[in-house]
């Protein structure tokens, strides 16, 4: 497995924590609002829970879905790729 394909990896991890804690997020607004009687707080935290749910399912999905494929096998960092490209680059390598 090459460095890219670590990076790449590891970017989906990254994404489905976060999903997670807004799932959390949107539970404690939902508990919250229970507490306080106050209807928009268990709207919003019903919305964060139901959304983040749904877009943790989507990117485990589809992070099922490359692994199993190999594409985080053949991934290509997408930075190094940019840097390359950058005429910043250019300059950087001729000196």
């Amino acid at each position: 497995m090459n460095r890219g394909a670590v990076v790449s990896q590891f970017i989906g991890d990254i994404t489905f924590l976060l999903e997670l804690a807004l799932v959390a997020a949107g539970l404690v607004l939902v508990q919250l609002g229970r507490e306080r009687r106050a209807a928009l707080l268990r709207a919003a935290g019903w919305v964060l829970v139901v959304g983040a749910t749904g877009t943790a399912l989507c990117t485990g999905y589809f992070w099922l879905r490359y692994r199993a494929s190999g594409d985080f096998d053949r991934a290509t960092c997408v930075v190094e790729e940019l840097s390359e490209r950058l005429p910043i680059a250019a300059v950087r390598s001729r000196a």
